[in-house]
């Protein structure tokens, strides 16, 4: 199950860089992709906090927390 965990992680961030990439090249509006890859980049390391209770994890739970807030503003203000 871990295995297939990692691959999924694995496959969502190839697919979320290359969306990215394709929006930048296209200069389409990305920081609704960037919101995404960032709040589910912080959902894996708060969970591995809670097993863990590391304080690296604690640390980029913020960073990430403030990051998805950030770029889903900057969505909303460039789109709206």
């Amino acid at each position: 199950m871990l295995k297939s965990f990692r691959y999924a992680y694995f496959w969502f961030y190839m697919l979320a860089v290359l969306l990215l990439i394709y929006c930048l090249v296209k200069n389409i509006e990305s920081s609704g992709v960037l919101a995404l890859i960032l709040a589910y980049s912080t959902a894996m390391h708060y969970y591995r906090y809670r097993m863990k209770r590391d304080v690296l994890s604690a640390i980029i739970i913020a960073g990430g927390i403030l990051g998805t807030v950030t770029s889903l503003i900057g969505f909303i203000v460039r789109t709206w």
